[in-house]
């Protein structure tokens, strides 16, 4: 069976006011292969889904782009979703009804 699958079920069993694939930081600078396989899969169910609405994704990644520049800098292993970044942003201009919102927020602002 191909991984999608459980997540197509789940698309249309349920009414769902949105999709958000929350990407922490990586442990290290190498890109993370694993986010960006993550939010294609989940684009690619959600063009395929038969939802009246096209259902918003969120992308939220934990220091891709600095808003601001720090004293200490950055930790490098941010840079590990920029491919999940640029992705949204292409998937953006490529389905502009399907409301692509991509989100960076510091691992410090985290408030699990």
């Amino acid at each position: 069976p191909r991984g999608g699958e459980p997540l197509a079920a789940a698309l249309e069993a349920r009414s769902w006011a949105g999709i958000a694939l929350l990407l922490d930081e990586a442990g290290s600078v190498a890109p993370s292969l694993g986010g960006l396989e993550a939010a294609l899969s989940l684009a690619q169910e959600l063009v395929r889904s038969a939802t009246k609405e096209p259902l918003p994704l969120v992308v939220r990644v934990c220091g891709v782009v600095p808003a601001l520049p720090r004293a200490g800098g950055l930790p490098a292993s941010g840079a590990a979703h920029g491919g999940s970044w640029g992705f949204a942003r292409v998937l953006r201009l490529e389905q502009p009804a399907r409301r692509i919102l991509s989100l960076d927020v510091s691992a410090a602002s985290d408030t699990r």
